[in-house]
């Protein structure tokens, strides 16, 4: 993964309309917490998807942005989005591309690790978890991503 204090690489992605969109579209909103995860229906990636989805109002009330990227097309996404009533951005990898440039690819180039990164305004990496099993790492993250973005230099 990216190390804290390192520039978040730029990319382009299809939403879950197709639009594309970019790091720095989703950064004009405010800090950003970007999950990847491997969009498949499991109970795993249903739940967090859910409470993902049940943090996003507070976390957009204090500032921060939520996007997940998955290999997923963007048709899959939709369903996702729709399925679960997601407010946040989904974005489609379906090359994996920015899954390698995050370095959380699966093993062996197979599938994507469950992350999830913290990124300033300016592009620098506030904080990160890996972890494809304790799924509750994550939400912690994401809790605690308000205090992290609040606590930062203003230079990042």
């Amino acid at each position: 993964m990216l190390k804290v204090g390192e520039r978040a690489p730029e990319f382009s992605l299809p939403d879950q309309n197709g639009r594309e969109t970019s790091l720095t579209s989703l950064l004009n909103a405010g800090a950003l917490i970007l999950w990847f995860f491997s969009g498949y229906p499991t109970p795993t990636n249903r739940l967090v998807t859910r409470r993902i989805s049940q943090l996003h109002a507070e976390l957009h009330r204090q500032g921060l942005v939520v996007a997940g990227i998955s290999p997923q097309s963007p048709a899959a996404l939709e369903r996702v989005r729709s399925r679960h009533d997601l407010q946040f951005t989904l974005l489609s990898d379906a090359q994996k591309s920015v899954s390698r440039m995050y370095e959380v690819n699966g093993v062996l180039g197979v599938g994507v690790r469950r992350s999830t990164y913290l990124i300033s305004r300016g592009r620098t990496i506030l904080g990160s978890v890996l972890d494809s099993v304790r799924i509750g790492r994550h939400l912690e993250f994401m809790r605690e991503a308000p205090e992290l973005v609040s606590n930062m230099p203003l230079h990042f």
